[in-house]
Parts: structure tokens; C-alpha cells; sequence
């Protein structure tokens, strides 16, 4: 999703509807706290198209060069526990290979100081070796930095904390393998040394999502490399339009990117239970210059007018990252060591 123009601020905290957990270190989800079945899909659709869609189309920005491009060196690793009920067979489209209880875990990290995001870092990235097991059911683990790149879209980081927050998404097959990480020695050592040594500034962020349409990865493969961008954008639809949003991007994902552009790498569509009216589009580009390129092309532009019609387009919030190494994304297991681009 490239930028468009005439998006929403920043959000404060106050506006995140997340799951935390103190300190990276005790999620202690409760039953009760667990969403619970997933909502019908409604039939309702809009046929009004907002009169800034036009404006909002034309003003995607253009096209970065590959020098624009900044990557990190930093390794990293995450290990969160949460739960959540599994999805319908109706939630899940055709065009995503994943299981159909397959949950994802959107995480933000709040590191209290450039020292302790180093430390966080290198603690999250001692967790590889048992994410990257068939054991740990675990099928993409990508831990991210937000860029620095010249004008790249920045409305879910404050400006103030781009240099020391982390951000991440996990997908697993199921909510069960969420949970067994705890009993995992290296996991035990790593909550207590950020609760001895106050790592974070704050609670961390998660957020339960479940891919709706889509692809994570390209069939069977499981790519992982450096600095590949990954993009967030998160759309709050109009009352009763969700489905409509998602059964567009997931018509133009499986009809032209995924057959036209080998260098996006992930375009996948999740939904929540907890926020019926937003959508979030998780993406990674193999550089800046495909990042671009995709922006600029009609497809893009005749979807983003399809959905338009169902989203309030000035709400929309998009956030540029660069993917550190030794992330993996994929569709199977057991297959991360192996991993390429």
C-alpha cells in the first residue's frame, strides 16, 4: 500500500484496542478475556464513493529509489503468548494458504532506552532456534524497526519514538501453540531478565488478527532476508462494509499481485473480532523500488477506488518499517532454516 495523502494523525495510546501484557513477560490471558466467535459477514454494501477518493488517488506518493532504502543490521526474535478463538471456515478465503485456525499476533515493543532495545533485541533473538522448529507450530515470525526513510508514512509511531520501538507480527496454526512457549527454558530467562532490568517503558501492545484473504508467502516457499520494507495499513471501514473491503483487496491480491508482482512478498488481508470495522493489510517488498512500483500501477488505483466507497479514507493509518534479519515468513513449517529470497 503505497501513501496516499489526507490520512489520519498519529494515534495516542488511548486509541489502541490491544491485548498487553506487563513487560513482554506474563500475557496471563483469561478465557473470559477471549473474543468470541467471529461475526457474520454482512451483505450490506455502499455505493456513495467519498468526494476526496479522486484527491486521495492522485496523491500517492511516488516512487522511492532504491537509496532511499534504509536498512537495519540488528537480529531479532520474538516470543509472545497470547489466545483467541479460532476462525470460521467462512473467514478464511481461498487465496490464503494458511490453516483455517491460523492466528496472527501483531506486537509493538516499547524499549525504555537505545540500551534497552539493544539488550531486547538480542534477548528476543536468543528465542531463533526453537521459532524456527517445527515444535513451535510457528509459520512467520518478522520483528520490524520503523523506517527512516525520507517521507515514508509514519502515523502508528509517534515521531518521538521511532528510534526505540519494535514492532512484530507472528502467525501460528493455531491458538494452542501461542501458549506453549512458557514452558521453554530460554523463555523463562528472558521475562525475568526484562522484568529485573526494566526494559520496557511501557506495556507492550498485542493484537490478535486473523488472515482473511490473501497470501503470506508465495505457496510452500518461506522467504526471510535483509531489509526487506514491510508495510501496516490499518482502514476503518463504514458500518456493515468490512466483508466488501476484504473481498476487494483479496480479488486484486489473488487476480494481479500475486501473478504480476514477484517482488511483494507478502500482501495479506486480517480482521478482528474486537474491531468489526477495521481491516489491516500486512505487506513486505523485497526493496523500495518494488515498494513504488506497486503504488503505481492501475490495478492498485482501480482497487483502492473499490474500496473507497467503504472505508473512511481519511482514517485510513499506514506505517513504513524495515524488516530486521533473520525474520522468517511462510506457509509451513520446519523449512525457516533453509530460508532465502
Amino acid at each position: 500500500m503505497s501513501d496516499p495523502k489526507n490520512i489520519a494523525p498519529a494515534p495516542t495510546e488511548g486509541d489502541l484496542d490491544s491485548q498487553s501484557s506487563s513487560s513482554h513477560v506474563e500475557p496471563n490471558i483469561k478465557a473470559s478475556t477471549l473474543d468470541p466467535t467471529r461475526p457474520e459477514k454482512s451483505s450490506s454494501s455502499g455505493d456513495n464513493t467519498s468526494g476526496s477518493v479522486k484527491s486521495t488517488i492522485k496523491t500517492i506518493a511516488p516512487s522511492p529509489t532504491e537509496s532511499d532504502t534504509s536498512n537495519s543490521s540488528s537480529n531479532a526474535k520474538s516470543t509472545i503468548k497470547s489466545a483467541a478463538p479460532s476462525p470460521t471456515e467462512s473467514d478464511i478465503t481461498p487465496s490464503t494458504p494458511h490453516p483455517n485456525n491460523a492466528i496472527a499476533l501483531l506486537c509493538t515493543l516499547h524499549p525504555s532506552s537505545t540500551d534497552a532495545r539493544s539488550k531486547t533485541l538480542s534477548l528476543l533473538n536468543a528465542g531463533a532456534p526453537y521459532y524456527r522448529s517445527p515444535r513451535s507450530q510457528c509459520t512467520t515470525w518478522t520483528y520490524f524497526t520503523p523506517s527512516t526513510r525520507p517521507k515514508a508514512p509514519s502515523q502508528l509511531v509517534p515521531k518521538d519514538k521511532r528510534e526505540l520501538t519494535i514492532g512484530g507480527m507472528e502467525i501460528y496454526t493455531d491458538k494452542s501453540a501461542l501458549t506453549t512457549q512458557q514452558s521453554e527454558d530460554w523463555f523463562r530467562e528472558f521475562r525475568e531478565r526484562v522484568k529485573a532490568e526494566g526494559l520496557y517503558e511501557r506495556e507492550e501492545e498485542l493484537v490478535v488478527w486473523y488472515p482473511s484473504a490473501g497470501f503470506v508467502a508465495r505457496g510452500e516457499t518461506t522467504s526471510a532476508g535483509k531489509g526487506s520494507i514491510v508495510m501496516l495499513a490499518i482502514f476503518t471501514c463504514k458500518e456493515g462494509q468490512r466483508e466488501k473491503v476484504v473481498d476487494v483487496v483479496g480479488k486484486y491480491t489473488s487476480d494481479w499481485v500475486l501473478p504480476n508482482e514477484p517482488d511483494v512478498l507478502t500482501y495479506c488481508t486480517m480482521t478482528r473480532p474486537k474491531a468489526p470495522n477495521q481491516v489491516l493489510l500486512f505487506e513486505r517488498y523485497k526493496d523500495a523500488k518494488a515498494l513504488g512500483a506497486h503504488g503505481s500501477t492501475k490495478a492498485f488505483k482501480a482497487m483502492f477506488k473499490g474500496i473507497a466507497p467503504h472505508i473512511e479514507v481519511k482514517q485510513t493509518k499506514l506505517q513504513e518499517w524495515t524488516e530486521l534479519d533473520n525474520a522468517f515468513v511462510g506457509n509451513v513449517l520446519g523449512q525457516s532454516e533453509k530460508a532465502k529470497l
